[in-house]
């Protein structure tokens, strides 16, 4: 099965948003609760800028996540690092091993902007995710509490999350991120 992995496109826009909704369908029905309902805007603008990556198969897109180079509101040192925000996969290929894969790809490309770490966050109360990081390599640094912030969305405020970490792989990138195609 052969994927892609690059910046998405506006184009992209209703396939990513069906993405984010299937996913929050699918929280629900485990009585998970992780995401709000995405402002489109906010999704817009993460296009635009070339934070939100994904993954495709036959042009459509399959996987999503968001990056960024700074999180200063769960994060406050300044280690290098590449943040992760909003990794989803279509439900139609769960079990696939997908979201391992794009983290991976995400990886290669802090190593490419030099970052020595990769970071993501969640709800503190959603167990089964926190389990998935750590499966993924990923180490529980601790909660945090985030209080009444206007900037943020309004689900954020006063809310507790769980940040991550995990050691950028030493190793030279390339096998993958050189390229656009990914074989599975």
């Amino acid at each position: 099965m052969s994927f892609q992995f690059h910046p998405a496109q506006i184009s992209h826009l209703e396939e990513i948003m069906q993405l984010l909704h299937d996913a929050r369908r699918w929280h629900s029905e485990i009585n998970v609760s992780q995401w709000p309902i995405f402002e489109v805007d906010r999704i817009v603008e993460d296009i635009a800028a070339t934070r939100l990556l994904v993954l495709s198969r036959d042009g459509s897109a399959v996987g999503a996540v968001t990056i960024a180079e700074e999180d200063p509101l769960i994060w406050t040192d300044d280690v290098p690092a590449l943040y992760v925000h909003r990794l989803v996969v279509a439900r139609s290929l769960k079990g696939q091993d997908l979201g391992r894969v794009m983290v991976n790809l995400v990886e290669d490309r802090a190593i490419e902007l030099r970052k020595s770490v990769l970071r993501l966050d969640c709800w503190a109360n959603n167990v089964r995710l926190k389990n998935y990081y750590e499966r993924l390599g990923f180490r529980n640094i601790g909660d945090i509490t985030i209080g009444s912030v206007p900037s943020l969305p309004k689900h954020y405020q006063n809310s507790t999350t769980t940040r991550f970490e995990r050691p950028c792989a030493q190793r030279s990138v390339g096998a993958i991120s050189s390229r656009s195609a990914v074989t599975l």
